[in-house]
């Protein structure tokens, strides 16, 4: 998959998650996440994928849209994508890294960690 090709999937998949209507739905956060996800919270607490779904469809929050999104082919079928999660009321702004691989040709968040920020 050519990097521009690669960076827009993972875009696009990195949307999704930050759309509230699929942070609310445990069964579209089952498809995104890999089964062995782990989470390092920007607070530091670390969750499982049970964990994280429980925590959004209990509160799916207002959702957020990835900025300054970066790509980093990490050869075979994984990538490494770091964003900024900007501030909004509420909510301190964040740098996220996450690791995407590609399973039975998906793509699937399999860790994830957050840094508070105040860009």
């Amino acid at each position: 998959m050519k990097k521009e090709d690669l960076k827009a999937t993972l875009h696009t998949l990195e949307l999704r998650i930050g759309d509230p209507a699929v942070r609310g739905s445990a069964s579209a956060l089952d498809d995104l996440l890999h089964d062995d996800f782990l989470e390092v919270a920007a607070s530091g607490a670390v969750r499982d994928k049970e964990a994280v779904i429980a925590l959004l469809a209990a509160n799916p929050g207002a959702g957020y849209e990835p900025q300054d999104l970066q790509v980093l082919p990490l050869g075979g079928e994984a990538a490494l994508v770091t964003f900024r999660e900007p501030a909004a009321p509420g909510r301190a702004g964040s740098r996220k890294s996450s690791l995407w691989v590609r399973e039975a040709r998906r793509w699937l968040l399999r860790y994830r960690q957050g840094t508070y920020s105040e860009g």
